[in-house]
């Protein structure tokens, strides 16, 4: 999109941006994003890696806030178990009813994804850790409470 466009259209939302793209990629702009289609996309694990890494860059906003502004969540707890990590989000995000919220919410959680990392090649995994890499310092360091959150 950033190549169609010349701008990255989420970081410059405009919503004549999705009329300037191409059929094929309308379905992922942000303000014509199609889950299912999104869903049925094969993302390449270095790229998923790439841009998760690049999303990890928003931790520094969070390094200098106090303890109990702050919620850890696993993805590998939600996927097994989610309901109690749904309802610890509830309360800490101060919905009025996180009980009925997490049930309802839990699911929609396709629990066939968890442990999908064990289920890569040697290869994959090793491409994949790569890639993500940047963004597991920058997490490591946030949760650490070391330097390398901030950056």
């Amino acid at each position: 999109m950033r190549a169609e466009l010349g701008v990255d259209p989420y970081r410059n939302p405009d919503p004549r941006h999705t009329e300037l793209l191409p059929e094929r990629l309308r379905p992922f702009a942000p303000y014509s994003l199609d889950a299912a289609a999104l869903a049925g996309t094969d993302i390449p694990l270095v790229r998923f890696g790439d841009m998760w890494s690049r999303a990890t860059g928003a931790l520094r906003h969070l390094a200098g806030l106090p303890a109990e502004r702050l919620l850890h969540l696993s993805y590998d707890a939600v996927m097994t178990d989610p309901e109690p990590q749904l309802t610890t989000f509830g309360h800490f995000a101060g919905l009025a009813e996180p009980e009925v919220w997490a049930a309802r919410v839990a699911e929609k959680v396709d629990r066939k994804r968890a442990g999908a990392a064990s289920r890569l090649s040697a290869g994959q995994a090793e491409e994949l850790r790569l890639a993500c890499a940047p963004g597991t310092r920058r997490l490591t360091g946030l949760l650490d409470g070391t330097a390398a959150g901030a950056r």
